[in-house]
């Protein structure tokens, strides 16, 4: 009785510490999405997929700076991936500003939304990513009058009931609760 209670509390744990970081708003028709940079392709299939239900009519890109070899510019290879999953080349932004972390990201994204005139936008992440975003967004937007919805991945294969049961997760998750820590201790990098 007492491993069984103890792995189901186990089990609970690790659910909860997965769920603490997927954090999702409610998705309304919004002016843009901005798809945040790393992770795979995932985020700018979502984005495709917001651009096709009509639920945005831009999709903003951010410049890295990075540079491929063999490639070219990280940035134009992902808006040429965004026009092969159906989003025309007229409605991708790239950023103005070159980011290197989350928080440069928000702020770069603050300044192409007040430049292009968009009062609303839904940031696209993965969901192990999503309640760092929020928070960072929050801060950044705070006194602002642009309105910005967190959306993670559907479908993406970190869920809190699972989470664990590959190395993969366990990074992420270890990784993302640092992350989260330094926020908290004042640190604007990750």
């Amino acid at each position: 009785g007492i491993i069984l209670v103890s792995l189901l509390f186990v089990e609970f744990f690790l659910r909860a510490a997965g769920g603490i970081l997927i954090v999702a708003d409610p998705l309304e028709k919004s002016d843009a999405a901005y798809v945040l940079s790393g992770g795979g392709i995932e985020r700018l299939e979502e984005a495709a997929l917001l651009y096709k239900e009509k639920d945005v009519d831009l999709v903003i890109l951010t410049d890295t700076g990075i540079t491929l070899p063999e490639f070219g510019d990280y940035s134009k290879i992902m808006k040429y991936e965004a026009t092969r999953l159906g989003i025309p080349s007229g409605a991708i932004v790239i950023t103005e500003q070159v980011v290197t972390s989350t928080w440069e990201e928000a702020v770069a994204a603050k300044k192409t939304f007040k430049n292009r005139g968009i009062s609303s936008a839904v940031v696209v992440t993965e969901p192990y990513h999503s309640l760092r975003t929020k928070l960072i967004f929050n801060r950044i937007f705070r006194n602002s009058d642009i309105t910005i919805t967190i959306h993670p991945v559907r479908g993406h294969w970190y869920q809190s009931k699972n989470w664990w049961q590959t190395l993969a997760g366990w990074e992420l998750t270890v990784n993302e609760y640092f992350k989260l820590l330094a926020f908290f201790l004042g640190f604007r990098s990750g």
